[in-house]
């Protein structure tokens, strides 16, 4: 079967499908207003970023290039996206249109969050075997570790409390971490 796009009320009550076209649709996520969805689809034959108006319309392609997840920042004026399904860069897009841009070398399984002064994400698993959690910050364009003590991630695993800055957001993601001298054996 394909993959499709579904809504369904807070509320409760039966889904509506979004799009009904007979492509795969997968990977959506809310516009900050809350007016749009932004999805993943294979209708032009490779899978990129498609946006539709959750009151109707023709989706509009976003990106040309390749993209799997996406998420808009929160001022809604740069789409953040990856191209692939597994490792993969970070990209940048004004909303309002003009070039792509890399962003980050390496984020691991689409696994980022982006705040309003930076991104957290896991990047791609060290020679110790662990993935660490890192923070992006807009303001300095450099990358700080957060943890390390990631291993074995599954795809889309990483949950944020929903706050506006990084001074005030936290991560949960599926940690399995190395063992603890203080515990023993």
């Amino acid at each position: 079967g394909r993959l499709t796009i579904r809504v369904v009320e807070v509320n409760g009550g039966p889904s509506r499908r979004v799009l009904s076209t007979p492509t795969n649709d997968s990977n959506p996520s809310w516009s900050r207003d809350g007016k749009h969805i932004y999805f993943a689809s294979d209708r032009t034959g490779r899978r990129e970023i498609w946006r539709t108006a959750l009151d109707g319309g023709a989706p509009e392609r976003v990106t040309d290039r390749g993209g799997f997840q996406v998420f808009e920042s929160t001022d809604g004026k740069t789409l953040f996206f990856t191209r692939s399904a597994a490792w993969d860069g970070l990209f940048a897009r004004p909303f309002g249109g003009g070039p792509e841009r890399r962003v980050l070398d390496g984020v691991t399984y689409n696994a980022f969050f982006v705040v309003a002064d930076g991104i957290f994400y896991i990047g791609p698993r060290g020679d110790d075997r662990l993935y660490p959690l890192q923070f992006y910050e807009f303001a300095t364009g450099v990358s700080r570790l957060l943890t390390s003590a990631c291993r074995g991630l599954p795809a889309g695993w990483l949950a944020w409390r929903p706050l506006r800055r990084a001074s005030s957001c936290r991560a949960i993601a599926p940690i399995r971490p190395t063992r603890d001298p203080a515990e023993g054996q």
